[in-house]
């Protein structure tokens, strides 16, 4: 292996890491900012092993994303820079493009729900209706725009693969 390719798939490999760092941070910042604030009554408290879940499966999506850039660069056979960061961008609008679906998806359902309602049981304890973290899946959606995005990649840039992009700064 060359020295360069090692360089290459090492960036790739600590980039990665970052983000899944990145994603255990930003996780639950996101969940309380988009999830909690508007809907805090609605949700049921979940055990620390599902939420650990939840964790390490949103940040193993984020970590994925260098990997899923380099795929595209390999099957599309780029090898300008200019595609490359095009490339890089088409993917990541679309992982935010699925997060956001599913955050809008997920808001509706909240609305249909109304406000929390509470039932008597059997034995006239209150029992609260709620929606259950665990199935938000906000991973999941994260993950098909990030195969949405390399499907879209490859199919746009492989049309293009010897033509250079054009020179924005060259005059006619």
């Amino acid at each position: 292996m060359s020295s360069a390719r090692f360089q290459q798939i090492l960036f790739i490999c600590f980039t990665s890491c970052l983000l899944i760092i990145g994603g255990y941070t930003l996780f639950p910042v996101i969940f309380k900012k988009f999830i909690l604030a508007e809907n805090a009554e609605y949700i049921e408290q979940v055990i620390i092993e599902t939420k650990f879940k939840l964790l390490t499966r949103f940040a193993i999506a984020c970590g994925l994303y260098p990997i899923t850039c380099f795929i595209t660069w390999k099957l599309s056979g780029l090898r300008n820079q200019v595609y490359r960061f095009s490339c890089c961008l088409l993917i990541a609008g679309s992982m935010i493009i699925g997060f956001i679906i599913r955050y809008n998806y997920l808001k509706k359902l909240f609305r249909q729900l109304g406000p929390a309602e509470y039932l008597r049981g059997n034995f006239g304890k209150l029992i609260r209706t709620g929606f259950p973290v665990r199935s938000f899946h906000f991973e999941y959606s994260i993950v098909a725009g990030l195969i949405a995005g390399l499907v879209l990649c490859v199919i746009i840039f492989r049309i293009w693969p010897d033509k250079t992009p054009p020179d924005l700064l060259d005059e006619e």
